[in-house]
């Protein structure tokens, strides 16, 4: 008996989802709960899991491809010998007879034909992109041919945009645009205490929260990865570090490539440093006398004027009242 693979809707408004690798090849044995293939979706990559016990067989689909909710994209039958036995069918959505280009059935003899992992492919013509890296692309003003004219390998995922965004263009000279701000110290030096106090968390936590709130109110990024470095100390990086409280928010064992960089000068003689371009937005913060002095510096590729006025006025807001941003 055959079971049908369909591609599965793994979220409430997917209507399609790409294949990141197959963990199966044809003629394999299968069971149910077996990972078969992840698929990559608007928020994630997941696992899809056998729903029958059998053979692979009759793969139509391969790495790179985005398939609609509901296709067929292989067969789980009782023995390989079922591959060959059958006729190719049509690639269509379970339940749908309307015909469709049809596609090369693979068979263990062929099995090459379905990457494990991510191939290099030529530039010219369709990109191949997950709906994720596509979006993320188009909200950077970010080109997926220059990507891909880098060498990235195809499929593009989601993380491989966010790389490409803090690259800096060979021979291209970014306009910076920067703005400083100087608030009074005293709320800010007695939050720092009362939190190492309370929860022994210290300055890194709190910029990396108060920055990244800032830019998440102008940008509406859905995922942030904050870097912050100070003269004598490790470097240290958060993800999404406004969205866990203070008491509790650890350094990211993993994260990716950082969309904002903190650099807190507080513990210098320095109130201020103008360290030259920047692929992605940089806080300065520093103190001089009672006052704080925050800067912040960013590429017109990675925020407007309008943003980065905003951005430190958010920022600097919350060194003013730091229990603003507990609220």
């Amino acid at each position: 008996m055959l079971h049908e693979v369909i591609m599965p809707a793994l979220g409430m408004a997917q209507d399609s989802g790409l294949i990141v690798a197959w963990n199966k090849a044809p003629g394999d044995v299968v069971n149910v709960g077996d990972v078969l293939m992840e698929v990559e979706t608007d928020k994630a990559v997941m696992e899809v899991e056998a729903q029958a016990d059998g053979v692979l067989i009759d793969v139509r689909a391969g790495v790179g491809e985005d398939v609609p909710v509901g296709t067929v994209i292989a067969m789980i039958g009782s023995s390989a010998d079922e591959a060959t036995a059958r006729p190719n069918v049509e690639s269509a959505p379970a339940g749908d007879g309307s015909a469709k280009a049809a596609v090369p059935k693979l068979t263990p003899s062929n099995a090459a034909a379905i990457p494990s992992e991510k191939q290099g492919r030529p530039t010219e013509g369709r990109i191949l992109a997950s709906p994720k890296a596509r979006r993320l692309a188009a909200e950077r003003g970010l080109a997926l041919r220059g990507l891909a004219e880098t060498g990235q390998p195809q499929p593009i995922l989601a993380a491989d945009v966010e790389r490409f965004a803090v690259m800096p263009v060979p021979g291209v000279a970014q306009t910076m645009l920067s703005a400083r701000a100087s608030v009074p110290a005293p709320a800010y030096l007695e939050f720092i205490k009362w939190l190492d106090q309370e929860c022994g968390q210290g300055r890194a936590t709190v910029l990396a929260s108060f920055a990244c709130s800032g830019l998440r109110a102008v940008t509406g990024g859905e995922e942030i990865a904050v870097l912050v470095s100070s003269p004598g100390a490790e470097q240290v990086t958060y993800f999404d570090p406004d969205r866990v409280g203070l008491q509790v928010l650890k350094p990211a064992n993993t994260a990716p490539p950082p969309s904002l960089v903190v650099q807190d000068l507080s513990s210098t003689g320095l109130s201020e440093a103008c360290l030259g371009p920047t692929a992605v937005p940089r806080f300065t913060v520093g103190l001089d006398g009672d006052r704080i002095v925050a800067c912040l510096m960013a590429a017109t590729g990675s925020l407007n004027a309008d943003q980065v006025v905003s951005c430190l006025n958010e920022f600097a807001g919350r060194l003013h009242e730091p229990l603003r941003h507990l609220l």
